[in-house]
C-alpha cells in the first residue's frame, strides 16, 4: 500500500493559528484604541479652528482697532450687529467664507468679548480627550472631573458664568481656550 501525503493543516493547527491571530488583534485594538484617535482627531480639527479664528480676528483688530462684540448666544456679531452662526452659510465676509463650526453637533464655540469696543477676546471649545490632553486649561476647581453630568467639572477660568460649550441641550465643559495676545482664556478679565 503506497501512502500519498497531502499538504495542509490539520484542524488542530487551524485552531491554533486562529487563536494566535485574534489575541495579536486584540493587543492591536487595545494598543491602538481607535476610538481614543478618533477623540483626538476631532481634538485636533478644533485646535486648529480656533486657531484660525485668532489670525482672522487679528485681521478684524487691524482693520477696526477692536474685536467683535460677542453676541448674547456667544457668536461672533458681524458690522450689522447681527449674529454670525457657528458654520453658517452666510460666514463672516470679507474675512471668512465659513465661520467654522465644532465637528460633534452636541458642542459648540464659544466667543467672548466684553465691552462696547473689545480689546480683548476669549475662544473656547471642549476637547473630548479633556484633561488626557495637556493644553487644556488648568481648572480653577480643586478635583474637578471631566465628566459634564458632574458638577464640578473641568471648565477655563475665564468662562462666562453659566455658559458652557454644549449644544442642542447638552453640557460640555469649556476646557480649552485661546485668547487676543494681551490676556490669557484661563483669566478673568
Amino acid at each position: 500500500m503506497k501512502y500519498t501525503y497531502q499538504n495542509g493543516f490539520t484542524l488542530i493547527e487551524l485552531i491554533v493559528t486562529i487563536g494566535i491571530l485574534a489575541v495579536l488583534a486584540v493587543l492591536a485594538l487595545a494598543t491602538l484604541n481607535p476610538l481614543q484617535q478618533f477623540r483626538k482627531a476631532r481634538d485636533g480639527e478644533r485646535k486648529s479652528d480656533l486657531a484660525q479664528l485668532q489670525r482672522v480676528l487679528e485681521q478684524y483688530y487691524q482693520d477696526h482697532g477692536s474685536y467683535p462684540k460677542s453676541s448674547v448666544s456667544n457668536t461672533i456679531t458681524d458690522f450689522n450687529g447681527n449674529s454670525v452662526v457657528w458654520g453658517g452659510s452666510s460666514g463672516w465676509a470679507p474675512y471668512m467664507n465659513l465661520v467654522p463650526k465644532d465637528p460633534d453637533s452636541s458642542r459648540t464655540y464659544v466667543y467672548y468679548a466684553a465691552g462696547t469696543t473689545p480689546q480683548s477676546y476669549k475662544l473656547f471649545s471642549s476637547l473630548e480627550v479633556g484633561p488626557n490632553d495637556p493644553q487644556t486649561c488648568k481648572a480653577d476647581v480643586a478635583n474637578c472631573q471631566n465628566n459634564p453630568t458632574s458638577v464640578p467639572y473641568c471648565t477655563c477660568g475665564g468662562v462666562p458664568a453659566g455658559v458652557d460649550c454644549g449644544a442642542n441641550g447638552v453640557h460640555y465643559p469649556c476646557n480649552y481656550g485661546v485668547s487676543s495676545p494681551n490676556t490669557t482664556p484661563d483669566s478673568s478679565q
